[in-house]
């Protein structure tokens, strides 16, 4: 990792040109970091030039992809009134089926839904996502890798749901 404090310079001047999440940002440079890591051919360019391309075209295209989706109408859902259903003891009960089993998703997929809908007042706010990699991260200990796929994972599942 003789590069992070690249990533990190380079995820903060997209923050702060872009306003996206640093963190968002940072995750993504990282992956993009962590999968050029060996492909460096010395003779062509030098390590850091080579880590700095890679990590700002992976961050373009992640704010290019998150581009898509941002003018389309997506509606606010308020989930203030489901809070006191939800406090109540018996809300999800103990034979309630959140294994997902019927869905051909991966392990991880299914961990990040039984995650959000055991606590949906927790990730029903505006920066559910940054909230659910955060946790991610901090209680259950994944890679940055590992959360990004994913999440990544999980997108393309709602996608395909979606239209």
């Amino acid at each position: 990792m003789n590069y992070l404090n690249l990533v990190r310079k380079i995820a903060w001047s997209f923050h702060r040109t872009t306003g996206v999440d640093w963190r968002e940002l940072f995750s993504e440079g990282c992956e993009a970091y962590y999968r050029v890591l060996h492909s460096h051919d010395f003779d062509k360019s030098k390590e850091m030039t080579w880590v700095y391309n890679c990590v700002t075209n992976q961050i373009i295209n992640f704010l290019k992809e998150e581009d898509k989706y941002k003018n389309k109408e997506i509606r606010e859902v308020d989930f203030d009134w489901l809070h006191p259903v939800i406090d109540t003891p018996d809300y999800f009960p103990e034979e309630c089926d959140l294994s997902f089993d019927d869905y051909d998703l991966s392990k991880d997929v299914k961990v990040i839904l039984r995650m959000v809908f055991k606590n949906i007042p927790r990730y029903s706010k505006k920066a559910a996502l940054s909230q659910i990699r955060k946790d991610l991260r901090e209680i259950r200990e994944w890679s940055h890798p590992r959360i990004n796929t994913s999440m990544k994972a999980l997108r393309n599942e709602l996608k395909l749901n979606i239209v």
